[in-house]
């Protein structure tokens, strides 16, 4: 029973690699929209570097775990980003990296950025330990030790002013197969995802943002993540989001000495798995590189004026 349990459990993490392609499964996404959307890198006009970790259904013997590190340059109109990442959990693990770059056209009313990608990325699947017979199923029958390059081009628009942003990338992804075997572990096709925001200033220290997220992920249903962030000075933020079948995140930030920045997300699961594990925990922290004025260009000071809030 247990080692059904765990191949079960494997098909759930291809699964959700697969939707993963075209966007992480993290409870994070609003604040880093630069992992979906190439064309978001260089929006806010700063040097940054973030670095994450994301430990998902706790409690379940060898969840998945991703990390990752990533960094955006601005400089006038252009924007480049690049992130270095790992993906892991029983039977697969995926690596890799990307660059990405965007060019930013100044509207009369908004600005509008075109963005694109590169990525190479190694999956390898490791089922060897679980083998169960099952009539034509080559994956249960003779497990697997296996892996292979992918490479990846995604491309998106990206719209944004003060207020309001909104953008649509979209990516093709190659089926990953193998020669020896009759079935393919994951399909190709496009996926699509598409985000919207609305800063909404209540009185003069505190911001609200509606968000969401829509998500079609390759050859699977569309589903989606809404939710309510609250900011106050630009440097203290709360959120609640709702993602479909999945969970309900809540997430806090802090800004600290106006180059460093903490996140931390926790998912309460909703869906069948809840039984099984305790929830997921995601951290992010970043810093800002300070400005030739010598102080970061997100400064408590003033960030009334900013073209995009730092929590966009």
């Amino acid at each position: 029973m247990k080692k059904i349990i765990q191949l079960l459990f494997i098909f759930l993490m291809l699964i959700n690699y697969s939707q993963a392609q075209i966007s992480i499964h993290s409870s994070l996404l609003q604040f880093d929209k630069q992992t979906v959307n190439p064309a978001y890198c260089g929006a806010k006009k700063i040097n940054e570097i973030k670095i994450s970790h994301r430990s998902q259904w706790v409690g379940f013997e060898d969840a998945p775990m991703h990390q990752s590190i990533s960094g955006t340059m601005s400089k006038g109109l252009v924007g480049i980003g690049s992130q270095i990442f790992n993906y892991s959990s029983k039977g697969i693990q995926n690596y890799g990296g990307n660059i990405a770059y965007a060019y930013h056209i100044p509207l009369a009313k908004i600005n509008l950025s075109l963005g694109a990608e590169i990525g190479f990325s190694q999956i390898a699947i490791n089922t060897s330990d679980h083998v169960i017979y099952q009539s034509g199923d080559d994956l249960l029958n003779k497990g697997i030790e296996k892996s292979k390059l992918l490479v990846d081009m995604p491309a998106g628009i990206f719209a944004y002013n003060k207020k309001f942003y909104a953008g649509v990338s979209y990516e093709y992804k190659s089926k990953v197969s193998f020669s020896d075997m009759n079935t393919d572990l994951m399909p190709s096709g496009f996926g699509y995802t598409f985000m919207t925001g609305y800063n909404y200033r209540i009185k003069k220290h505190f911001m609200i943002i509606p968000n969401a997220i829509i998500v079609k992920p390759l050859n699977y249903t569309i589903n989606y993540q809404i939710g309510l962030s609250l900011i106050y000075r630009d440097m203290i933020m709360t959120s609640a989001n709702y993602r479909q079948n999945d969970a309900m995140i809540l997430s806090v930030g802090i800004k600290l000495l106006d180059n460093w920045l903490f996140m931390y997300s926790f998912d309460m699961i909703t869906s069948g798995l809840k039984n099984y594990n305790s929830g997921s925990h995601e951290i992010m922290l970043a810093y800002i590189f300070k400005t030739k004025t010598g102080r970061s260009a997100y400064s408590s000071r003033g960030y009334e004026k900013r073209k995009i809030s730092f929590w966009n």
